[in-house]
């Protein structure tokens, strides 16, 4: 009887990482300040930002980039990146 329930919980807890892993979002949440030339926060109202990650700190490759027009409020803003420009394309195995 304490082998069958043994079996039955290690199938309950493989199942629930099966479906856990199913529900891993393909974007990805940010949020930040935006800022002029100088550093002061923009006004409120829609801004168009492209986001960029690059291969390198120098920042000459890049292997992803979105467009997107956000609402800004006292200099900040959020997007959920990989709406327009999936992220599945980017390999996650190296830092950006």
């Amino acid at each position: 009887m304490r082998d069958l329930a043994s079996v039955l919980a290690l199938a309950a807890l493989t199942m629930a990482a099966t479906v856990a892993a199913a529900d891993i979002s393909p974007h990805m949440s940010y949020q930040g300040v935006l800022r002029d030339s100088v550093g002061n926060v923009v006004p409120d109202g829609s801004y168009d930002i492209t986001f960029t990650l690059y291969e390198d700190a120098g920042g000459v490759v890049d292997v992803w980039t979105e467009d997107q027009t956000v609402d800004v409020e006292g200099g900040v803003f959020d997007v959920l990146l990989g709406t327009d420009t999936p992220l599945s394309t980017v390999s996650w195995e190296v830092p950006y």
